[in-house]
């Protein structure tokens, strides 16, 4: 209810007092000034009214009239301080609300501004997770490749040892063989010497051969002055060389040529070949080492 409405709800209810004569000069009361509000406002009790003059006018009321005067101005002055004060309490109120509301609007606005800022944090700290679990997967993709290497250069090492392990072998049967060879070949100009000095009748254009295991060589053999038929023998110290007269005699001339073929077996060593003529006795020898 505000004030015009409380003034005249009180002017209803009291009755107003008319002086006969002319009315008398009514006292001028100060007026109550607005309460200053600066951190929290105080009640102001209502203003006294100023002390009336000890004149007295003659034509004046009664001091009882006068009473009876005073008594809806008093009321009325007070209804207007209390008036004046529920104004101020409500401005007060509703300033305070309003700065209540500015800084709850600011701390929302700084909760808003902490929650945007963690959600930053956390998509940081996400992204750096993801660049991690990234990493993870990396260096695990790397390890497995690394393990993979590993295996792969451990077996190439294993082949390469077992094939030094052959090689070596090979080497050592190679090396053997070599030394083998070497003893079977020390006598060769010894054996050669040995050889009984060829004729100019019947002679090989070769006496010394070497073979592989199971490899052959032909010789030509010249027979020379002769004529008629004739018989060949051929004698060997060792029967792992096989001998094969190759196509018949061939004149050229005073000589005939035939060539033979020689063929070595699967055991080395050497073997000594004697070919002799049965009509003239006539003879020659070949050696055949086989390695």
């Amino acid at each position: 209810m505000g004030f015009q409405e409380n003034a005249e709800s009180i002017a209803q209810t009291v009755p107003i007092f008319q002086p006969a004569q002319e009315a008398p000069v009514q006292p001028e009361f100060p007026q109550a000034p607005a309460p200053a509000f600066q951190s929290a406002p105080e009640f102001q009790s209502a203003p006294q009214p100023a002390a009336p003059m000890n004149y007295v006018d003659p034509s004046a009321p009664s001091e009882k009239k006068q009473k009876k005067f005073l008594v809806p101005m008093v009321i009325f002055a007070v209804l207007f301080a209390l008036a004046a004060a529920a104004i101020g309490v409500g401005t007060y109120l509703f300033l305070k609300e309003k700065k209540d509301n500015k800084d709850l609007k600011a701390q929302v606005e700084n909760c808003e501004a902490e929650i945007d800022e963690k959600d930053d944090q956390i998509s940081n700290l996400e992204d750096d997770v993801k660049d991690y679990v990234q990493k993870q997967n990396n260096l695990q993709n790397e390890i497995v490749e690394l393990t993979n290497e590993k295996d792969q250069l451990a077996n190439d090492l294993a082949t390469a040892q077992n094939d030094s392990s052959a090689a070596q072998k090979e080497i050592a049967e190679y090396k053997k063989q070599a030394e083998d060879n070497a003893k079977a070949l020390q006598g060769v100009y010894s054996d050669i010497d040995k050889l009984q000095d060829p004729n100019r009748t019947f002679y090989a254009n070769r006496n010394v051969i070497v073979l592989q295991k199971g490899a052959n060589d032909n010789i030509p053999v010249t027979l020379s002055g002769a004529s008629g038929n004739f018989t060949f023998n051929c004698n060997s110290n060792n029967k792992n060389v096989d001998v094969k007269w190759e196509n018949d005699w061939l004149n050229e001339g005073k000589n005939a040529i035939c060539s033979i073929t020689i063929t070595a077996g699967n055991a080395t060593g050497k073997t000594v070949l004697t070919f002799t003529n049965t009509m003239n006795s006539d003879s020659f020898q070949v050696i055949v080492f086989v390695i």
